[in-house]
């Protein structure tokens, strides 16, 4: 649709006359087809992609209820809960597993809610216990000691529960 539109544009811009601009045959028409539309998830996703961030709503909306009650917002957390057990609760994102040095998998994540992200480390043992909630986009559920690495806040994950 992209290049069908910069071609009408630089042919409407253009002082030269087609071969067949004064014959009656339409030229280059476009015809979609019907389309279900978009679910609010695809929005969102869209959205997130294309800018970066949520603009007509947030995928969290929903849970937000459920997150005041079991988890703290992740911009209170500060210095003074280093090494301190906290819960909090998000939308996975950038999830990579690597393999460590003894052969075991384990994973890194971007946690986010409506108030910030912090990375979310993932050791093989609690990755093994939970290893069907770590999904992209997955609306999960945390438990874990904060740690402060390459100046940004970290959460070691030590439980793990999917909201959705």
């Amino acid at each position: 649709l992209l290049e069908y539109a910069r071609e009408t544009q630089k042919n409407a811009d253009s002082p030269q006359i087609g071969l067949f601009a004064d014959s009656d045959v339409a030229m280059n028409s476009v015809t979609l087809k019907e389309a279900a539309p978009a679910t609010r998830k695809q929005k969102l996703a869209w959205e997130k992609e294309l800018l970066g961030l949520y603009v007509s709503d947030h995928p969290l909306a929903d849970y937000q209820e459920q997150l005041e009650k079991y988890a703290m917002p992740i911009n209170n957390i500060t210095s003074n809960i280093i090494g301190k057990t906290v819960k909090i609760g998000g939308i996975l994102s950038n999830l990579k597993k690597i393999v460590t040095k003894k052969g075991d998998p384990m994973a890194f994540a971007n946690l986010s809610d409506m108030t910030g992200t912090i990375e979310v480390v993932i050791f093989p043992e609690t990755l093994q216990k939970t290893n069907g909630i770590w999904q992209e986009d997955a609306i999960v559920a945390v438990s874990g000691k904060v740690d402060m690495r390459d100046g940004a806040y970290k959460l070691i994950v030590s439980t793990a529960k999917m909201l959705v």
